[in-house]
């Protein structure tokens, strides 16, 4: 974990990984549903395969906005401190360092996993990073250079979960947000959007934060 400016809170290092997220989902006996959906279509992928090969090290796709918060739950209980989602100011802060550095970059792929010649080699796109990241899908988590305050992965590999709901209250709101990008993202295209809180998709993951104060 890495403490943020101000001493509230410490984020991640890494997204949480799909041996992480493996680990709570077995302890717990988590139903694993097959309704997650790619980018290209198909809506029968799960957390487990997601339609392409999941490392240990590998960012946890495929969960949903409850899951994330489900996996907070059980690991600030195995930990005795408290672990959760990032809000939506917070998570702007874990990115503002990160996408400086990655659109100040001739070469985003040293920074992030994104939309690249590799996945351009795969998949038909519209505009693409002129850089090879070498991983398709996925990348394992540290694999890229980190920001200015040691973080991974705040721009692309996985979209990351906020805990907002503007103008609702957070503990009924139906649609949740993302933010950062993913391995289909390019660097220009990491504004935030909104999917249900029941929605899965295997571009979106979570990092956590822990509360300092």
């Amino acid at each position: 974990m890495t403490v943020m400016p101000g001493g509230r809170i410490a984020a991640g290092k890494y997204e949480i990984t799909f041996g992480q997220f493996g680990s709570y989902a077995k302890e717990t006996g988590m139903k694993i549903w097959d309704d997650c959906i790619s980018p290209f279509g198909k809506w029968d992928k799960s957390y487990i395969k997601p339609g392409f090969e999941q490392r240990p090290t590998s960012p946890a796709v495929c969960i949903s906005w409850s899951e994330a918060q489900g996996y907070a739950s059980w690991l600030s209980s195995r930990t005795g401190q408290t672990y959760r989602l990032p809000t939506q100011e917070e998570h702007a802060s874990i990115l503002e360092d990160g996408k400086a550095a990655v659109l100040a970059e001739a070469n985003v792929c040293r920074y992030a996993n994104t939309a690249d010649l590799t996945l351009g080699r795969r998949f038909v796109l519209k505009s693409k990073a002129q850089c090879n990241d070498k991983y398709v899908f996925t990348a394992p988590v540290g694999m890229k250079q980190p920001d200015e305050l040691g973080l991974f992965d705040v721009i692309g590999n996985a979209e990351e979960m906020v805990d907002t709901c503007p103008g609702k209250d957070s503990l009924t709101c139906a649609e949740r947000a993302v933010d950062g990008g993913s391995w289909m993202s390019l660097p220009g295209e990491l504004g935030q959007r909104r999917f249900l809180a029941s929605w899965r998709s295997n571009t979106v993951g979570f990092r956590l934060v822990r509360d300092l104060k």
